[in-house]
């Protein structure tokens, strides 16, 4: 009977502390709890994404068999043109190289003083001339000889010298044992004893360890040097003669 009594004793001791910690809310509590919405955390669903549109080729407009003919005419018109242009470009190519590896022609005093003072109108520029005294023409022929000798100093400068032929060499060692009354019997008379020489005897006058190749390349090289002068001067004169005319209109 004791141990009931203490049991019921403890009992109503944990229920009273139970009662003592429990929270107790009001009326207006409760109402304002139950009207509050629950919010839930769901995982973002990815955006919706629209499939590409694919891009549809235009189809280029079928040409007609005029137009078609219309095009090829222009397309070999302007090939013409071009191979034409091409042409004309390498005939002035030549022309300009034949005249760089010219050998340079003597100028006068007259010359240089024309150079000088062409104004356009030559026959002007000629009496002009006339009328110098003869200092000054000298002066001219001076000047213009400087001016040959400088020229004529760049032409030989890194020309290859090609040695003499066979003939040539023969026709040098002998002149003198066949000298005629005329250069043209001496001539005569070479050729023949030439003709008489053996294929062995011919070889003895060729030109010992001459090579070709070299030589080549060193007449190429200085073709070139000449030309790319040869163009510069042209250039200067070219505008000179604008630079003249130009002020003549003025």
């Amino acid at each position: 009977m004791l141990r009931l009594t203490q049991s019921l004793r403890t009992l109503s001791l944990i229920s009273n502390n139970a009662a003592r910690t429990a929270v107790v809310r009001t009326p207006v509590q409760l109402r304002a709890f139950a009207s509050t919405p629950t919010i839930l955390k769901t995982a973002a669903s990815p955006k919706a994404t629209k499939p590409k549109a694919k891009k549809v080729k235009k189809s280029k407009p079928v040409k007609t068999e005029a137009q078609l003919a219309k095009a090829a005419e222009r397309k070999e018109k302007k090939k013409a043109e071009l191979k034409e242009k091409k042409v004309k470009e390498l005939t002035q190519l030549k022309k300009d190289l034949k005249e760089a590896i010219r050998k340079p022609v003597k100028r006068s005093g007259f010359n240089l003083f024309v150079s000088e003072n062409y104004d356009t109108d030559l026959k002007e520029t000629v009496n002009r001339y006339t009328y110098l005294t003869e200092p000054e023409k000298d002066d001219y022929k001076e000047r213009v000889k400087v001016l040959n000798d400088k020229k004529l100093a760049e032409y030989l400068e890194g020309k290859p010298k090609k040695p003499i032929s066979s003939y040539a060499k023969f026709t040098k060692e002998n002149y003198a044992t066949y000298k005629a009354d005329s250069l043209v019997e001496t001539s005569k008379i070479l050729k023949n004893q030439w003709n008489q020489l053996t294929p062995e005897e011919k070889k003895s006058y060729s030109a010992v360890n001459f090579d070709a190749a070299a030589y080549k390349a060193q007449l190429k090289a200085w073709k070139e040097k000449r030309l790319a002068a040869y163009l510069a001067e042209k250039a200067i004169q070219n505008g000179k003669r604008r630079g003249a005319s130009k002020a003549k209109k003025e």
